[in-house]
């Protein structure tokens, strides 16, 4: 299996439609494995996507939370850091989707780059997205409040997605 980079929702939709069928659990899904594609940033206000699970939600307030240790390593010890990773621990009985964040600023840009165990495109991938651009925006609110880097504030760079399992689910 090989890896590929999307460039849009509509190459996500074409290939996931067009994917053989695969049986779990009793249910019919298509799926795409090892799928990359970036989230175009944007200001997050609503309306928003509303969350499969109320799950979900309480894990999202939990990366939320999360994000700022990462803030901390960028800020304290190294700008350029490598280091701003955290794996997401949400103390659940569900396993986790959202396995790992890493932050990292590059020219005056921060970028995010997610791992993902699984995704579900019709029930989470918009609620996922919204999830991204608020770490993104709370993360470049942090460091412009409380870091003069240089006279430049830092600006979004990319969100990238690394998502093992990209799935619809047919039946």
């Amino acid at each position: 299996m090989s890896v590929k980079i999307y460039r849009n929702d509509k190459e996500i939709e074409h290939d996931l439609v067009r994917s053989p069928s695969i049986e779990i659990g009793g249910s019919a899904y298509k799926e795409i494995i090892n799928a990359v594609y970036e989230i175009p940033y944007r200001k997050p206000r609503a309306p928003f996507h509303s969350p499969d699970l109320v799950e979900d939600d309480h894990e999202r307030q939990y990366l939320m939370k999360r994000i700022d240790d990462c803030i901390v390593i960028l800020l304290a010890e190294d700008r350029n850091s490598r280091r701003a990773v955290y794996a997401n621990l949400y103390p659940s009985e569900m396993c986790k989707c959202i396995c790992l964040v890493h932050l990292f600023l590059r020219d005056q840009k921060l970028y995010i780059n997610e791992y993902y165990r699984s995704q579900n495109y019709q029930r989470n991938y918009g609620y996922d997205c919204d999830t991204a651009c608020m770490l993104m925006e709370k993360a470049l609110g942090m460091i412009n409040k409380y870091c003069a880097f240089e006279v430049d504030k830092v600006t979004a760079g990319s969100i990238t997605v690394f998502c093992s399992n990209l799935h619809i689910k047919v039946k």
